[in-house]
């Protein structure tokens, strides 16, 4: 599925919103790239009611690359999924995709984030994009797993 060389090379992929034959692409990525990857039945129930979740896409030569599943809430926006094809890692698609929810949510909500507490790759780049670690939230996740959650704030 994925074809693209040069590792390390900066890219701008093309990002937009999600549509409904990104999903098979997007659930490749999420199984390369998590040790307990969601579920189709998990896609289905969080990705296609709209109403919930949306769900933002970064393409390269018309290929989905990478992704960020999210919510709009009253007062923040809620990071709830976000994965970037692993032979693709480290050239700005990950820092493109949460740029433009900057962009688009941030001059009036907080943007927040949660990740498991091993995850220190997670934890380093919201960190890079100035994310905050707020809060440490214990036995979050079925299995008794600790997770972390960080919230970016738009600078004055």
């Amino acid at each position: 599925m994925f074809a693209i060389k040069n590792q390390h090379k900066q890219v701008t992929p093309l990002i937009r919103e999600f549509i409904s034959g990104d999903l098979d692409s997007i659930k490749e990525i999420e199984l390369l790239s998590f040790d307990d990857p969601w579920t189709a039945k998990d896609f289905a129930r969080i990705v296609f009611p709209k109403k919930q979740c949306s769900t933002i896409v970064a393409e390269l030569c018309d290929t989905v690359v990478g992704y960020i599943i999210y919510e709009q809430r009253l007062r923040c926006i809620e990071i709830f999924n976000m994965a970037v094809a692993p032979h693709i890692r480290r050239r700005g698609i990950g820092r493109e995709l949460v740029r433009s929810l900057q962009f688009t949510f941030g001059r009036t909500v907080p943007i927040h984030a949660i990740t498991i507490d091993k995850n220190l790759e997670a934890q380093l780049f919201f960190r890079s994009m100035d994310f905050q670690a707020k809060k440490i939230l214990h036995c979050f996740y079925a299995d008794g797993r600790d997770a972390y959650k960080f919230i970016w704030r738009r600078s004055l």
